[in-house]
């Protein structure tokens, strides 16, 4: 813990120091591990830190990875709306890679999907990749959330990706 609130009191105070153009324009990423989800001091401390260094919410985005989230569905749905409450976003990140179900979906009122990699890197060789890429991607669209392609490394990638009218396409 000692570790996160160290890199995140870090990225506050660059961000203090950041171009307007970079406060309005961007959105950062915090993720939350299993041990966060269950301690809300760690989200208080960081609550309080962006109040101190007067920050807006809006600029961050909370990621809880799809395991971790089936594996305490209520409390990670409870965290998700009390952070939108307060003016974060948060995103359901490696969406699909525990995909058993996506009755869950409809509980994590979350506003992003980021698609794991593990689909996107091979999607244009395998068309079941493909296939599962598409149907995450509808289902995020037909929802209302945003999707994002992790993992896009190249360019034939990023086409495929574009094809399929994704909201983002980050690589590595």
């Amino acid at each position: 813990h000692k570790i996160d609130q160290w890199v995140i009191k870090n990225l506050f105070e660059q961000l203090v120091q950041a171009p307007d153009q970079i406060k309005e324009n961007y959105r950062f990423a915090l993720n939350v591990s299993a041990s966060h989800l269950k301690d809300y001091r760690f989200f208080e401390s960081i609550y309080a830190q962006v109040s101190e260094f007067e920050l807006s919410p809006d600029m961050i985005c909370f990621e809880i990875s799809e395991r971790v989230a089936l594996a305490n569905l209520r409390l990670a749905s409870d965290l998700i709306t009390d952070l939108q409450t307060q003016g974060y976003c948060c995103a359901l990140d490696n969406c699909g890679s525990n995909m058993s179900s996506f009755t869950y979906l409809q509980y994590l009122p979350v506003d992003y999907l980021k698609i794991s990699e593990r689909f996107v890197k091979n999607m244009n060789e395998d068309i079941t990749d493909k296939a599962i890429v598409e149907l995450i991607n509808y289902i995020g669209q037909s929802m209302g959330l945003q999707v994002i392609a992790k993992g896009v490394e190249n360019k034939e990638i990023f086409n495929e990706v574009k094809a399929l009218d994704l909201d983002y396409a980050p690589g590595y």
